[in-house]
């Protein structure tokens, strides 16, 4: 997966970072890729990126690396295994771990 947020152009997608407000929330999925490709979902055992409306994982940056954590809904569980900007977006590599995320669905981060 190295490599990937230079390949895909993810200008066109804003997410705000929230995590000096919040460490959960509840936010939409605004994209999903595999293999520098948009998809519109992500199954267990998977690998990929999302991008979501807004976070409260901190973006590897100025030397300080990335958050981890999870991103889960009543569908699936996702672990955030880095988070990094890309084109001044917010993208979190995951590796699925139950179940399927979808594009547009309501997620939680914590």
């Amino acid at each position: 997966m190295e490599n990937e947020d230079s390949i895909i152009d993810f200008s066109e997608y804003n997410s705000n970072f929230k995590g000096y407000e919040l460490l959960n929330l509840e936010t939409e999925v605004l994209g999903l890729f595999i293999e520098n490709k948009s998809v519109d979902n992500i199954s267990e055992g998977h690998e990929g990126i999302i991008i979501i409306k807004e976070t409260p994982f901190y973006a590897e940056s100025g030397g300080q690396v990335g958050d981890t954590g999870y991103i889960k809904n009543e569908n699936f569980l996702g672990e955030v295994l880095d988070t990094k900007y890309a084109d001044n977006t917010i993208i979190h590599f995951v590796k699925i771990k139950e179940g399927n995320v979808s594009l547009g669905g309501t997620e939680f981060l914590h």
